[in-house]
């Protein structure tokens, strides 16, 4: 064999050689950090993976086609599906009870498994927002597989899939302004507040929110920033709402102010009036929003008294107006 034969074939045999990296495609559970052929569960105690094999040069055909090349690479594939199934398979057989109390104790393993059955659904309820919450539990602790399916979970999230009173929303952070106004007493308040929360336990997984009511002030919902959409941060938000009261005037400026300074995707503005000062509203929302990059949608609730302003904002701001009937 001559000479640059002999080094051809050393490249080929080097090229093949290299381990190719892989993503998994669905969320794993915490044993898949060991990367074993055929998972088990996870232990009490993390474990830590160890250096990586050598991998062995494959005998390399040089006869080989490319289709069969391709169903050889079809079939690791196949089994490397198949090992992750079976490793989930295996939480069937494990007692929710004892993993839920070694979740709630602090074992990672067993949150990262935990997150794993609400989002398969298949012995509990399928809950999105579950599993993420026990997901971003275990990656605060810096579990790998956690960070893993949170982002395979986050990247799953449909564009519009937020609807309040039928408007759509758009992005992951979401704000709610609502008129708290001396005029959304006898029962319009409540029936705002009822949509509202049906609302938030319905953001899906991955998502932000805030709410703000508002009379001739803001009142911002407790807690800094975006509260990520869990159970817990919505079952906060829903008690500080249902304990809101009408009264005063109806200026939304320092509630759409403080809005705006969160960068908002999508903004909802109710009321059932006309503002103070509308055309200040106007341009106040042309500062905060110049190029548009947050959806506002409006909504007139029982009466249509502000409708043109409404209309004018939600047009200018890629929204929608809806007037909601009593």
């Amino acid at each position: 064999m001559k000479a640059w034969q002999i080094l051809l074939a050393l490249l080929l045999l080097a090229a093949c050689s290299r381990p190719e990296k892989k993503q998994p495609s669905e969320p794993q559970p915490a044993s898949s950090v060991l990367e074993p052929v055929t998972m088990k569960l996870a232990s009490v105690e993390l474990q830590k993976p160890g250096p990586p094999p050598i991998p062995k040069s494959p005998a390399v055909d040089f006869n080989e086609d490319s289709d069969a090349l391709a169903t050889r690479q079809a079939r690791k594939k196949a089994k490397r599906v198949a090992a992750a199934h079976a490793g989930a398979q295996k939480l069937q057989q494990v007692n929710l009870k004892t993993l839920y109390q070694q979740a709630m104790q602090g074992d990672v393993n067993a949150q990262v498994d935990l997150g794993l059955i609400y989002f398969e659904g298949k012995r509990v309820p399928r809950n999105l927002v579950q599993a993420q919450h026990w997901w971003t539990v275990a990656a605060h602790r810096g579990h790998p597989v956690a960070y893993s399916n949170l982002r395979l979970l986050k990247s799953d999230v449909p564009q519009e899939s937020v609807s309040f009173f039928g408007t759509r929303g758009k992005g992951r952070r979401f704000i709610f302004i609502i008129d708290k106004s001396g005029s959304m007493e006898s029962g319009r308040l409540q029936a705002a507040k009822t949509e509202l929360i049906k609302t938030l336990r319905k953001l899906p997984t991955g998502t932000r929110f805030k709410v703000y009511f508002f009379n001739h002030q803001a009142e911002p919902m407790p807690g800094r920033g975006l509260l990520i959409a869990t159970p817990q941060s919505i079952a906060r938000a829903e008690k500080w709402i249902r304990a809101r009261d009408s009264n005063g005037g109806t200026d939304p400026s320092q509630a759409l102010k403080w809005a705006f300074e969160l960068k908002p995707d999508t903004v909802w503005l109710l009321t059932d009036g006309e503002f103070s000062h509308d055309e200040e509203v106007v341009e106040q929302l042309a500062r905060d929003n110049p190029d548009k990059s947050a959806r506002i949608n409006t909504l007139a609730f029982h009466v249509r008294s502000g409708e043109l302003t409404l209309r004018k904002i939600a047009r200018a701001h890629g929204g929608t107006y809806r007037f909601v009937a009593q």
